[in-house]
């Protein structure tokens, strides 16, 4: 009931019967090979937005193999210890024909990707006269279909109870949350894949990505809100906070109640 946000509606109604699959629900057209959201003979289930913190920035320090001094536009980076190659690739090329001041109008440009082992980069500069670039770690990166499993287990009504529910829910990455209901239980799970970050890290900033400072591994989704049955015999997700002191993502100022 929460998707109708938008007319056209960004969803599609899709019900899928077969020897194993019985359930019918919303998808993404063209994307959802079986119901987003949904039920099966037994259960349903339903997702809001997560808005967790799975995102951080990391200031590389540039450096060139041979020991000169670097750039701006320098492609090597230190990391724990080691001048690095930044991976780098050709995206494409286009004709110029914006109004950018820098670059005649009619000519060639090269669109390249460039990526640290923290993730891919943003933005180039200087800090204290060094000359740095700026990485977006995120943790899904390369790993935004595995979500899919869980769908398709939800699908083929594999979560009979709370408990398999949330089971099934451990490899889901993308930062949500995940409601369900069966004839009498009812159970919560906050999603995603949330960085284990240094203590002398403020997940608030921007950290060197020398390699002191780098992820010590993910949370275990056991440790991510959930629940079963709770007391107050129901739940409520709508981009609130998930759990007391559950930390909001980079992009917001604070939770609402």
């Amino acid at each position: 009931p929460q998707a109708a946000y938008f007319s056209p509606e960004i969803l599609v109604d899709l019900e899928i019967h077969s020897p194993n699959i019985d359930a019918r629900g919303a998808g993404f057209p063209g994307l959802s090979f079986v119901p987003t959201i949904g039920r099966s003979r037994n259960y349903a289930w339903s997702a809001t937005a997560g808005g967790s913190d799975m995102i951080d920035t990391f200031i590389e320090e540039l450096c060139e193999p041979d020991g000169a001094a670097p750039t701006e536009q320098s492609r090597y980076y230190l990391h724990m210890g080691v001048c690095k190659p930044m991976y780098r690739r050709l995206v494409r090329t286009l004709p110029v024909s914006l109004p950018v001041d820098a670059i005649p109008g009619n000519e060639l440009t090269d669109i390249f990707a460039e990526r640290t082992v923290h993730g891919n980069v943003t933005g180039r500069g200087t800090v204290d006269g060094k000359p740095v670039a700026v990485v977006h770690a995120r943790a899904s990166f390369m790993r935004e279909a595995d979500g899919a499993v869980t769908v398709l287990r939800l699908a083929k009504g594999e979560a009979r109870t709370p408990e398999q529910f949330l089971e099934i829910f451990r490899p889901m990455n993308l930062t949500s949350n995940w409601m369900y209901v069966n004839e009498k239980d009812i159970a919560y799970h906050h999603a995603g894949l949330f960085p284990v970050r240094s203590p002398e890290v403020d997940p608030d900033f921007p950290v060197w990505g020398t390699g002191r400072w780098d992820w010590q591994g993910y949370l275990d989704p056991s440790k991510h809100p959930h629940e079963i049955n709770p007391a107050r015999g129901y739940q409520v997700s709508w981009n609130n906070r998930p759990a007391p002191d559950w930390g909001a993502s980079d992009t917001r100022f604070s939770w609402s109640s």
